[in-house]
């Protein structure tokens, strides 16, 4: 299984769930099967849906299925595991017209750590694909639903906020931070 974060264990994290509202907060989440890029979901529905799975525990499990939460059940060889799924939406101009009001993106930051020196990056939908490929020390989530069910009679569940620390181990120490990347040259189609 693939873990997006360093904690593997949901008993770990901190959960706070106002069902009124609709948010759940969890600090220190587990995040498994990141697909922040939506490649995933293209090759499997042909359709791209930014997304992520987190890891919940049996308490909080319970507590988000009788408040219409999606929640799946996974066995493994070191017993089952509860995960909910969260999706990553961004929002184009037809959406504003389409909804008669401008949706927020959601707001997610990557605090990179290399060599001592701290960077906080604001991720765009441009680059939150970047995330995919890393992971992360700690994650910490604000997901949010909104009041009417889907189809299937469950909330959908919206990433709102995403905070993610991520320590860059380099080996080299930063030797060689300086040196340019190798261009990249794209083929020509032959077609």
């Amino acid at each position: 299984m693939y873990y997006y974060t360093m904690n593997e264990n949901p008993n770990e994290s901190e959960y706070n769930y106002d069902a009124t509202k609709g948010d759940l907060v969890i600090m220190n989440a587990v995040v498994i099967w990141p697909d922040f890029s939506g490649r995933r979901s293209m090759q499997a529905f042909h359709a791209t849906t930014r997304s992520c799975n987190v890891i919940v525990n049996d308490e909080l499990a319970q507590v988000l299925r009788e408040n219409h939460i999606n929640v799946k059940e996974r066995a493994t060889e070191d017993g089952n595991f509860y995960y909910i799924a969260a999706k990553l939406s961004y929002h184009t101009p037809e959406d504003e017209v389409r909804l008669g009001f401008k949706p927020t993106d959601p707001d997610v930051k990557l605090k990179r750590v290399q060599n001592g020196e701290v960077n906080m990056i604001h991720m765009t939908q441009d680059d939150v694909a970047e995330l995919d490929s890393i992971k992360v020390q700690r994650c910490d989530l604000v997901l949010h639903h909104g009041k009417k069910l889907n189809q299937n009679g469950y909330f959908t569940l919206y990433i709102s906020k995403m905070g993610s620390v991520y320590e860059v181990n380099d080996p080299f120490g930063g030797m060689y931070d300086d040196v340019p990347a190798a261009p990249v040259e794209e083929e020509e189609m032959p077609f």
